[in-house]
């Protein structure tokens, strides 16, 4: 039960399967903290610990009615977050093993002013393919990483809810992702010239 009592650990698991927005409060401001410092222990990242914690409880949320105590939806919640974690390390890992390979073929394959310019082409065909999305997914994607915002800043500047933002920032990559194919952009040079295409 942790620092709950018998009734106010069963009130609160009935406000969570009921969507109840105190319930969630209670436990957000419980956990919230917690699970971003555990993240960033994982990451060395402030702004992605965030992320995947605010993630994590949009997860649990799905699995509300999963719970048959407060210590049970605890470790849900670190779960998660540890395995988005470590996600996040491979992913960061792909990147820089790419940038590193990319880096090796370059400099065999293209003289370094070929390199520039290719390198400036991509980012010109990905701006443009920003342009073209959806209003509101333009904008998400143009604050998160354009302007460098954590998602709940974007969210209060857009008067949206925090996993609208998450929703737009998913379908925006994987439009962008599209369009590059599309244009047959090597994807080893599109991970190095837009490297926020792989985060997810």
């Amino acid at each position: 039960m942790g620092d709950w009592g018998t009734y106010e650990e069963i009130d609160l698991l009935s406000g969570i399967m009921d969507l109840d927005e105190a319930a969630f409060g209670q436990l957000h401001r419980r956990f919230y903290r917690q699970l971003c410092y555990y993240t960033e222990q994982i990451t060395g990242n402030g702004p992605i610990a965030e992320d995947i914690a605010s993630e994590s409880f949009i997860k649990l949320l799905h699995k509300r009615h999963s719970f048959s105590s407060v210590a049970k939806l605890k470790s849900f919640l670190f779960t998660v977050a540890h395995n988005a974690a470590l996600d996040y390390l491979k992913a960061e890992k792909r990147h820089q093993f790419s940038h590193e390979r990319i880096s090796r073929e370059s400099e065999t394959l293209e003289p370094p002013h070929d390199l520039h310019r290719i390198r400036a082409e991509v980012l010109d065909a990905v701006f443009q393919e920003i342009e073209a999305l959806p209003t509101q997914c333009r904008e998400v994607i143009r604050l998160s990483f354009i302007e460098g915002l954590p998602v709940g800043e974007i969210a209060a500047r857009m008067n949206i809810a925090y996993k609208t933002v998450l929703n737009q920032k998913t379908r925006g990559i994987q439009l962008l992702r599209t369009a590059m194919v599309r244009k047959s952009v090597h994807p080893l040079l599109l991970a190095v010239c837009v490297p926020f295409l792989f985060e997810q």
